[in-house]
């Protein structure tokens, strides 16, 4: 009995350190992906209107603060807009 219960609680330990690794590797894509999205309005944003990074960060922060929004889907919407043809 006492293998048998060994062996389940390493199976059980084993599950939730890949559970929480898998979630970690989740965080860290979703991370590098909002990075991405906040770096291409700011570059925008700084071609437009002749700003620096920090400005133009500081444009989308207040956005976001105003609309209640996070920061990189305030750029990803941004950007959507942005690149949308025109009819």
């Amino acid at each position: 009995m006492r293998l048998l219960t060994t062996a389940a609680s390493a199976a059980i330990a084993n599950a939730l350190r890949w559970q929480r690794a898998h979630d970690q590797v989740l965080q860290l894509q979703n991370a590098l992906m909002s990075r991405a999205d906040i770096d291409q309005a700011k570059g925008v944003l700084m071609a437009i209107h002749g700003i620096s990074s920090d400005q133009a960060f500081e444009r989308l922060a207040k956005i976001s603060q105003r609309t209640n929004t996070k920061v990189h889907e305030v750029a990803r919407n941004f950007m959507r807009n942005f690149t949308a043809p025109s009819s």
